[in-house]
């Protein structure tokens, strides 16, 4: 072999070379790094990890989602009255307006709701009801698409009553105890179509406006 083709070999030799007396050394380095980056893992560990993980994953399959509702209904209710030591009945028509919210589960909801009611069935009165409800209520699955509900709390109802005939005219606020129960249907994905049926009795048990049973249908739309 000339010098001439020595030369021209002599690139390939050097690179040869050089890799054959640096692979064991790059070799044993990455050895090195995975060796330090090795962390070892009981299986005790391992376990608890993956139950965690397990478990976070289905506590956000399982978290109810919290939907709010605003709703529309009408109310009919019969009340019973005092008036100059004497009991009487009213039958009423009226608006009502609410906003429902699920709680933490599924099961559970808060309400707060506002009535209208005007007329009377005594001629000569003009009677005026302002109602105002907040209650926590149960929901359970009936049969579908129907679920059933229980519900209590408070209601503050503020009246206003005039009689020409008789000749008396009174505004007073009554705070009330208030329960029932009702259905509800998901009619669509947005709407539920329920009906209930309620009782009210006056906390103070001196008011004027003594007691009442509501009967309500009502639509609701979800937010």
């Amino acid at each position: 072999m000339t010098h001439k083709k020595l030369y021209q070999f002599a690139p390939a030799l050097f690179f040869i070379a050089s890799l054959t007396l640096f692979t064991p050394t790059l070799v044993e380095a990455s050895a090195v790094s995975a060796s330090n980056s090795y962390q070892e893992v009981s299986y005790e560990d391992l376990v608890n990890e993956l139950n965690s993980k397990q478990s976070s994953a289905a506590f956000k399959q399982k978290a109810p989602q919290q939907a709010m509702y605003l709703g529309v209904g009408y109310v009919h209710t019969y009340s019973q009255m005092n008036f100059k030591n004497a009991t009487t009945g009213r039958s009423q028509n009226g608006l009502q307006l609410s906003t429902t919210m699920n709680l933490d589960s599924p099961n559970l909801y808060a309400e707060g709701s506002f009535r209208n009611f005007s007329g009377s069935t005594l001629a000569n009165e003009n009677l005026q009801v302002y109602q105002f409800d907040a209650r926590l209520g149960y929901l359970r699955d009936l049969y579908a698409p129907w679920k059933y509900n229980l519900f209590a709390g408070f209601a503050g109802r503020f009246i206003d009553v005039h009689n020409s005939e008789k000749n008396y005219g009174i505004s007073e606020f009554t705070p009330s105890f208030a329960a029932g129960f009702g259905a509800i249907a998901e009619i669509h994905r947005n709407l539920r179509l329920g009906f209930e049926v309620g009782g009210r009795t006056s906390i103070l048990g001196r008011n004027i406006d003594r007691d009442s049973v509501d009967f309500v249908i009502r639509l609701d739309t979800s937010l």
